[in-house]
């Protein structure tokens, strides 16, 4: 059915003035829905994908199904909550937490040499969106089919063994999202 959005008007106002003061003319602004729906057409093209953008604040999940979108919901947990549970586990600053989870930052998948702690934190905060993840799912397939991929994107995949992590989490294919396949990068 029909999809409606709003924003606050302050807001936006204040995104377009940081976006200009940047350098930047936003003669288009539009909703992420829109941007995975765009590369849904250049990178699949049929089947059902979800496309999972694990930011920094939060997490958007978008199910594109044959070209139509079928659910578009945002998580508000992102890669800050890893940050956050090194800081607490560590007893680290959160500046130190954020260079460590670059480092050192993975999760336990295969014969990758990890540090133990840096790593519970990791499960421990990626834990309530993987459920999200997984309800999102389970929800979609209720009434549509299944969704046969996930393409993964966003700062709080690169975590090292993210990718065969979350699979083994979720039970379906996950891959990274092919960015450098597209003509506009």
């Amino acid at each position: 059915g029909p999809r409606a959005a709003a924003v606050a008007r302050d807001y936006m106002s204040r995104h377009v003035d940081n976006s200009q003061d940047a350098g930047l003319d936003p003669r288009i602004i539009t909703l992420n829905t829109t941007v995975y729906m765009n590369l849904y057409d250049h990178l699949v093209g049929s089947g059902t994908v979800a496309f999972i953008d694990v930011g920094h604040r939060t997490t958007n999940i978008c199910i594109v199904e044959e070209g139509v979108l079928r659910m578009a919901r945002s998580i508000g947990r992102g890669s800050i909550a890893v940050t956050r549970a090194i800081a607490d586990k560590m007893s680290l600053s959160f500046e130190d937490a954020e260079t460590l989870k670059h480092t050192d930052g993975a999760l336990p998948f295969g014969p990758l040499e990890i540090n133990p702690t840096i790593s519970e934190a990791c499960i421990e905060a990626l834990q309530p969106i993987v459920l999200g993840i997984r309800q999102s799912l389970m929800a979609h397939q209720q009434e549509h089919k299944p969704v046969s991929q996930v393409l993964v994107s966003g700062g709080g995949a690169r975590l090292r063994s993210f990718l065969p992590w979350l699979q083994q989490q979720l039970g379906t294919t996950v891959k990274r999202t092919p960015m450098e396949k597209l003509e506009f990068n």
